[in-house]
């Protein structure tokens, strides 16, 4: 969940009309007018990145009209700033930023805090510019989470072939150990060990009868997926 919080009712106007009408990522978003306290913040439920749209009135010398990242907040605090952007990038001083960011620090990385300064006019072009950084934080989110799933699937499957290679092997613990360990590079690897382990099995020497068979058998295991036995 992606909460946006705006100075300005401007802005939500304009970010919820492009969003109902691309029909893209709208679901994830969850906007609010502002904040007081983390649980302001968070009392949608588990939130995952934080926004905060701004109309900017201090340290404008030197800056263009546009959408600024914020980088630096008065000296002390710095957003990091992973996602990739073209946005330009600005420090701001403004005690109401500090004050956002230390809230939403409470309950998110920096790296999930993401403070935009609007500079002069909010014509039709920023506009765009808003809502394609916000697109790009859905994907990133998007991205995040298809990662985390695959990860669990694998987790799922390491855990599995582990398992019933311990079994047949009548392992201890340590050596349950060591058959994690070797799954997982496997399969990091791209080696086959279920392939491995079904040979090792038409060739009589899975399953074994006992944990001295088994520790030989595990060593012929490290040998065909390492290269080297135990």
């Amino acid at each position: 969940m992606i909460r946006i919080i705006f100075q300005d009712k401007v802005f939500e106007g304009s970010i919820k009309e492009y969003f109902e009408t691309e029909g893209t990522g709208r679901e994830v978003l969850v906007f609010g007018e502002d904040i007081s306290s983390d649980d302001s913040i968070s009392e949608d439920g588990e939130m995952s990145s934080f926004i905060y749209l701004y109309n900017g009135t201090e340290n404008r010398a030197g800056y263009n009209d546009g959408v600024y990242r914020i980088n630096r907040i008065a000296d002390r605090y710095y957003p990091d700033l992973l996602l990739k952007s073209d946005m330009p990038e600005k420090a701001t001083d403004e005690e109401r930023v500090k004050e956002i960011y230390i809230i939403a620090s409470a309950v998110l990385p920096p790296h999930r805090i993401h403070i935009l300064e609007v500079t002069g006019e909010y014509t039709d072009t920023l506009k765009a510019d808003v809502a394609g950084y916000i697109e790009r934080v859905i994907k990133a989110e998007e991205a995040d989470r298809n990662n985390k799933t695959k990860e669990l699937i694998k987790e799922k499957k390491i855990s599995e072939i582990t398992e019933t290679a311990a079994e047949e092997l009548h392992a201890s613990e340590s050596m349950m150990r060591q058959i994690r360990e070797l799954v997982r590079y496997a399969l990091i690897a791209d080696i086959p060990v279920e392939d491995i382990l079904e040979k090792m099995g038409s060739e009589g020497l899975l399953p074994v009868a006992d944990k001295k068979e088994g520790k030989k058998s595990l060593g012929e295991l490290q040998r065909r997926i390492c290269g080297s036995a135990l």
